[in-house]
């Protein structure tokens, strides 16, 4: 298991919190970073702003592949999920109507995952896999590749299920 080491720091109304760990994800990436930045907003009191930075160093065509790939879902997280949840959470919003929304999200969220892994099971060498320890998709058991390609079938089937109640 990789180490990690977290700094933070607190000035006037600015978080900042350092994520590094040199090893990474053994076979996928290396000196891995993650920079955020919180700013307490001085034109509204009740908001905020944040900065997110990461690099790393690819060690594997998952890696290289995910720059991309992150970079989208990043955006497409901080812009356009979460700030319509966050929108819809007022104080005139049900508690059924946030949970729905929080259902949405997570089952798009699921459903995206489901189809990196099975991506990553089909073209990508089982990196997912071989980072945490069990062998790759062709050397698994029967049973084994049973449970993996129901694993990735659960993502889609979550969005599919958040969508329709």
């Amino acid at each position: 298991m990789a180490m990690c080491q977290i700094d933070t720091t607190y000035k006037h109304t600015q978080w900042t919190i350092r994520v590094f760990s040199i090893d990474g994800v053994p076979g996928i990436a290396t000196l891995c970073k993650m920079n955020f930045d919180i700013f307490t907003s001085t034109t509204n009191e009740r908001g905020s702003n944040l900065s997110l930075e990461m690099e790393y160093e690819p060690q594997s065509p998952l890696a290289v592949l995910a720059t991309h790939n992150l970079t989208v879902d990043n955006a497409l997280a901080l812009k356009v999920l979460l700030p319509s949840v966050l929108c819809g959470l007022s104080t005139t919003t049900t508690s059924t109507t946030a949970l729905d929304k929080f259902r949405s999200l997570m089952g798009t969220l699921y459903g995206i995952a489901g189809l990196v892994h099975a991506y990553d099971l089909i073209y990508g060498g089982s990196q997912l896999l071989v980072a945490a320890g069990a062998p790759p998709f062709e050397a698994l058991p029967v049973q084994g590749q049973a449970v993996a390609i129901l694993w990735c079938l659960v993502g889609p089937l979550s969005f599919v299920k958040s969508r329709i109640g």
